[in-house]
């Protein structure tokens, strides 16, 4: 399940699951070996967001994400097809 919400110029995703396991961070792969199919998502995000964390649930778990819009470092100008222009 996704929920989002936005306030002013902060946008906060919410994503949940049922599963129990905990998502850690992944240290990236060292140059030369080979590159793993998985676990680079958190880190993506990671990279990409303000803030980010995790809710334990009864039942699952919450991971969120902050992003503060209008921030330099968080806009960039958009094609129109949605494709972000350099800056």
């Amino acid at each position: 399940m996704v929920g989002y919400h936005l306030a002013d110029d902060l946008l906060r995703v919410d994503v949940r699951d049922w599963a129990s396991g905990m998502p850690r961070l992944i240290p990236p792969t060292p140059p030369g070996e080979i590159v793993r199919e998985h676990g680079r998502g958190l880190a993506t995000v990671a990279a990409l967001v303000d803030r980010w964390g995790v809710i334990p649930r009864v039942i699952g778990k919450s991971v969120w994400f902050e992003i503060t819009l209008g921030s330099k470092e968080t806009t960039a100008p958009l094609s129109e097809e949605g494709r972000c222009l350099p800056t």
